[in-house]
């Protein structure tokens, strides 16, 4: 009936089969009478007569998918669409790493790592990932190489006092609730 938000896609579907609407910027979606509609632009008037009325760009996506959007992977495809692959030419390289390489790998479909950057404080660096499917799990994040300490944070890259997470080599373990963020702090 009315608009709501949603950031990088929307489904519709039914037992067996569906359609997702992914999109790079776009956040207002409404669906109605197996209707799905995305809204690409508002011009308000005031404060601002002129508000918004300028070049647009952006991209969108029909997704036609068999099975729930979670087994279809309308996540990745999202990701897929709002963060493409770069790639450059360049002479080989020598060096010691491998073909490929994953600074952070989430085991599991439903833990989606959103962010790896270093420490607004400079100290380590910052893990933050969500649950995507409304499901809790006990998930584990494989890093690139063994890591020194691992702690949760807040949202502030603050400590949280009376988190529990496993440590194992290179692996990380811990349990994450039904849409649930959760941020560590790294150190290798």
């Amino acid at each position: 009936k009315f608009e709501v938000c949603g950031h990088k896609w929307a489904d519709l579907g039914e037992h067996g089969y569906g359609v997702s609407l992914l999109n790079d910027c776009k956040y207002g979606y409404d669906i109605k009478d197996g209707c799905m509609r995305l809204t690409l632009l508002r011009s308000g008037t005031s404060p601002n007569t002129d508000a918004d009325r300028e070049v647009h760009t952006f991209c969108y996506s029909l997704y036609p998918h068999g099975g729930g959007w979670q087994q279809a992977g309308t996540v990745r495809q999202a990701y897929d669409l709002n963060y493409p692959m770069l790639s450059m030419a360049m002479e080989a390289q020598t060096g010691s790493l491998p073909p490929a390489l994953s600074l952070v790998e989430p085991d599991g479909e439903n833990a989606v790592v959103e962010v790896f950057k270093q420490a607004e404080d400079g100290d380590g660096f910052i893990v933050r990932l969500y649950e995507a499917f409304n499901r809790s799990v006990d998930a584990g994040l494989r890093f690139f190489r063994g890591i020194r300490s691992i702690e949760e944070c807040d949202l502030m890259e603050r400590p949280m006092q009376g988190s529990r997470v496993e440590l194992d080599g290179d692996t990380v373990r811990f349990h994450l609730k039904a849409l649930e963020i959760k941020t560590f702090r790294v150190r290798f």
